[in-house]
């Protein structure tokens, strides 16, 4: 390893605690005895420098480092970067956490830090010399997100996203725990946030969405605990701790239980109010913290209940926030990790003090609970690593900070003229905008600096400025001042002194002892008349400067609406249609007068539940265990039929066959949520048709074959394309993560397989890569589809717009026949009541699949499509269309409705092939302007 002896060496300083920092031209270097620590070079590593070339290094008054650099200006180092220690992730430095977002962390016997990232990392920190060693390759981890994990003798327990596995350290085995929400001697289904041992040695783990398991280490024996065995209130478990008896007890979305051994069950505890609780934590026998949305309390224990004995909230400077962990410190002192940053509640004062990356931290963000050592060392993960940090040595102590005056200006003559602050500062009667700027130099947390103004003879009291060390005068009255200045740094110590400026303004001419002696000859009325007329223009001046302050406030006023409204607006047309449209077409009924004031009543309420429906909230949804299944008959085969033939035109575009194969086996009749397998599907096939060049795109459906024989149902989509190297394969399916060049060459955003992956794992079943370079690739999908015997299957709905419904419905409708496709059904009743109200024939289709299968049908003569549909959205919907328009079809007029608001909408629509375009809230009359040319002649 190279040392700063090796080097160009350009600085050198002491720590002034027994070690040196070195700058050089390969980086910034600290010494101290034996141990040696590098910084710089890595600029895409947050809290690294931006460069290695050190050029000098130089402290401030309150221990900051600051560091010039040849290339990349200046960075500094906070003052008390010694509070705490970090373990990060670095490119191509193997003693380092394999991954920069660390998950769950917990410390062993021996001191050390094991750590869980992503889906394969588990890394473990030696307590004597901080290095670390990563196991997850060893060991073989992979599948889902690893959430948890606690070491047990020579065995390591890891919670991830389905359940809990347990390896053997020494051998590198792992066995997977059984899941079974049925079964009281198995995991309920959910992910393990949390794992604990108890004093007797048992091991408790809480699955967030499931509920609670108590295993024995030994024989991995499980007890559950759910609501549906009625041991347990509440599985929304946010935190699991124990007791000075050793008792779990649960934080959840319903309050605080703690477990009954008697009872063998988890009881609700009396004293808890029924809303979420984030985080607990016990502060000796008796008492307890707990935290809830926006509040952070402190509770005694009163038997089997609890009783309030202090709340911090908004008014005593507690944020309202989400929190992912509490620790009650040996001082008394609170401290919660949070995405908001680290806070401290002082035991003593109640103080509550906030720490972020200008602490020393590596990032703001935490994503899960403390873990402390035997020593009193708190361990925490953030998105930029481990932070480590003991509470008692904690240093908040600040030096008392200078003052300066930087800065004095004039409005003199309608020009700025800046004044030296060393002169005396004298004004003239109509000098305008005196403006005076203060600093205190302290960089502990320059944005947490505060200020202080009073000019004596003018100001009653002090006027605080917050961190903004600048104050305006308008115009000063003549007379002499003195102008005090105060400021304090972040830590509220106030500066080393304080900032005195005299000021002197002259008086008018008119109002001169010479100009007295001239208006002596004067009736005392003239007097009276001129310290008027003064007034009226004093007045008057005033009144033109708040004018203006008024016009540039209500400019920016303006501005901040206009930026309100263009993000709203998409949200609100929605829902305005709805009503609005409902209230049109009860107006168009008959109704008494007062039924007549309700609707119009209706049509003036503004008040209306936004509906937010994304497509992006999948993803959350299903982080969150919140996105439900429909488990519904459907046909693998007919299935696999309509993927193949809304794809096969986007395949022979581009010169490539679309080959569909099933197996002779594959059951008529299965039992899933055909939706979401076709999302998978596509996506599936869509990639493998954007990466294709020439050759075939095959799709296959078989019953699971080997280990899941009789199981399931197994689809591939295999491809002729450049296929893929190993380092793609393994990072296949995270967020975010495409091959270099891919996003310029093919777009896209990296999430698509992502959500694949997690919609298949929701569905209990499993997806994986084949490839070789230059031979293509093969995506393999099993599904644990339960088949439906044939006497018990039921026939699938026959499609909207079949011919059998053309034929029972005789086309006895006058005028022309309009397909409405509409994802939401309040808007969807509306136009489809207006069209009917004219007497037109109408066809509703709910989403892109359902408008193709009616457009399949004879028919239809115009087509309304809203842009924002679920699946296959109005664009790409309209562009399918047209390609199957090409082969001889006849055109279809569509019109374009929606709700979004961003400028281009209409421009898109058009160049997708749509033939007209109506923005929501829809009318009757906009809706009879739009199918006037299409309309048959009454």
């Amino acid at each position: 390893m190279q040392t700063p002896a090796r080097m160009a060496t350009m600085a050198m300083l002491d720590d002034r605690a027994g070690g040196y920092w070195f700058g050089t031209t390969a980086g910034l270097w600290h010494l101290r005895g034996e141990q040696t620590q590098r910084f710089g070079g890595d600029d895409a590593l947050p809290g690294e420098l931006a460069s290695s070339r050190v050029m000098d290094v130089m402290r401030d008054h309150e221990g900051g480092l600051w560091i010039a650099l040849f290339d990349a200006g200046v960075a500094r180092l906070p003052a008390r970067w010694r509070n705490f220690s970090v373990w990060r992730h670095r490119p191509g430095e193997t003693n380092s956490l394999q991954h920069t977002q660390a998950e769950g962390i917990s410390v062993d016997d021996g001191g050390g830090v094991w750590v869980s990232s992503g889906r394969d990392g588990i890394d473990h920190i030696d307590a004597g010399s901080g290095d670390v060693v990563h196991h997850g390759q060893r060991l073989k981890a992979s599948g889902s997100q690893l959430r948890s994990l606690l070491q047990i003798g020579d065995q390591l327990w890891v919670g991830h996203q389905r359940g809990i596995r347990r390896y053997d350290l020494k051998a590198g085995s792992a066995i997977e725990l059984p899941v079974g929400n049925a079964r009281t001697d198995a995991l309920p289904r959910g992910f393990a946030n949390r794992l604990l041992r108890a004093a007797d040695g048992q091991l408790w783990a809480s699955l967030r969405g499931g509920g609670v398991a108590r295993i024995d280490p030994a024989t991995q024996e499980i007890d559950s605990f759910t609501p549906s065995a009625g041991t347990l209130a509440n599985a929304d478990i946010a935190d699991l701790a124990f007791d000075a008896a050793g008792l779990p007890w649960l934080a959840n979305a319903h309050g605080l239980e703690r477990f009954d051994p008697a009872a063998n069950r988890f009881v609700r505890v009396p004293g808890i109010a029924d809303e979420a609780v984030h985080a607990l934590a016990f502060d000796g026998r008796d008492s307890l913290w707990l935290h809830r949305f926006g509040a952070l309390e402190k509770y005694r224990r009163d038997g089997a209940g609890v009783q309030l004995q202090e709340r911090l909230d908004q008014a005593r400077g507690w944020p309202a926030m989400q929190v992912l962990g509490l620790l009650v410190a040996p001082d008394a002192s609170v401290w919660v990790a949070s995405q908001r940053g680290l806070w401290r509640v002082d035991g003593a004062t109640q103080a509550v003090r906030q720490f972020s990356e200008r602490d020393g931290l590596p990032s703001a963000e935490f994503v899960h609970a403390f873990a402390r050592s035997a020593d009193g060392t708190v361990y925490a993960s953030t998105r930029a690593g481990i932070v480590a940090f003991d509470p008692a040595a904690i240093r908040l102590d600040s030096p008392a900070p200078p003052l300066k005056l930087t800065a004095l200006s004039v409005r003199r003559d309608n020009q700025v003229l800046e004044l030296d602050p060393l002169a005396a500062i004298r004004l003239k009667h109509d000098d305008r905008e005196f403006n005076v700027q203060a600093r205190v130099l302290s960089f502990l947390n320059a944005g947490g600096n505060s200020y202080r103004f009073k000019l004596e003879g003018f100001d009653k009291d002090w006027v605080a400025t917050a961190e903004r060390g600048e104050r305006v005068f308008s115009q000063l009255p003549a007379g002499e001042y003195t102008l005090r200045i105060r400021a304090g740094n972040a830590d509220g110590v106030a500066a080393a002194q304080e900032v005195s400026l005299a000021i002197g303004v002259a008086a008018a001419p008119w109002l001169t002892p010479i100009a007295y002696v001239a208006y002596a000859a004067m009736a005392l009325m003239l007097i009276v008349l001129g310290l008027r007329t003064w007034r009226a223009r004093l007045r008057q001046r005033h009144a033109i400067e708040l004018a203006e302050q008024k016009q540039q406030a209500a400019e920016h006023l303006a501005s901040a609406k206009s930026a309100f409204l263009a993000n709203m607006s998409h949200e609100i047309r929605t829902p305005m249609t709805g009503m609005l449209g409902m209230a049109e077409l009860l107006q168009g009924t008959p109704l008494d007068e007062r039924q007549r004031g309700y609707a119009e009543a209706i049509s003036r309420s503004g008040d209306l539940l936004l509906r937010l429906v994304n497509d992006s909230l999948d993803l959350a949804r299903i982080e969150a265990g919140k996105l439900a299944l429909e488990q519904r008959p459907l046909d693998p085969a007919g299935l696999l039929g309509e993927v193949a033939a809304l794809e096969e035109p986007l395949a022979r575009k581009k010169g490539l066959q679309l080959v569909v194969e099933t197996n002779a086996r594959l059951p008529r009749r299965v039992e899933g949520d055909a939706l979401r397998i076709k999302q998978v599907l596509f996506n599936l096939v869509n990639n493998a048709i954007k990466f294709t060049e020439r050759g075939t795109i095959t799709l296959k459906a078989a019953p699971g074959t080997g280990e899941r024989e009789g199981e399931g149902i197994e689809f591939q989509v295999a491809d002729t394309g450049p296929g893929m190297s190993e380092d793609i394969r393994q990072r296949l399916f995270g967020r975010f993560e495409q091959s270099a060049g891919v996003t310029r060459r093919f777009g896209g955003s990296g999430l698509g397989l992502s959500i694949c992956q997690q919609l298949v794992e929701l569905m209990g079943g499993g997806i994986s890569v084949q490839s070789t370079l230059g031979k293509g690739s093969c995506i393999r999908v099993f599904l644990p589809l339960k088949t439906i015997a044939e006497a018990a299957a039921m026939p699938l709905p026959s499609p909207v717009g079949s011919p059998h419904a053309d034929a029972q419905a005789g086309r006895t409708h006058q005028g022309i026949h309009v397909l409405v496709v509409e994802d939401d059904a309040t808007i969807a009743a509306v136009i489809c009541g207006m069209l009917e109200s004219e007497g037109l024939r109408v066809t509703h289709a709910a989403h892109g699949l359902a408008a193709l299968a009616a457009l399949g049908e004879a028919g239809i003569d115009v087509a309304l499509m809203d842009l924002d549909l679920p699946g296959i959205d109005g664009l790409q919907l309209a562009r399918m269309i047209r390609e199957r328009e090409r082969e001889g079809s006849t055109h279809l007029p569509i019109i374009a409705i929606t709700a979004r608001a961003t400028g281009d909408e209409e421009a898109q629509t058009r160049a997708a092939g749509m033939d007209g375009f109506l923005r929501k809230p829809i009318t009757l009359a906009m809706l009879q302007t739009a199918l006037r040319p299409w309309r048959e002649p009454s």
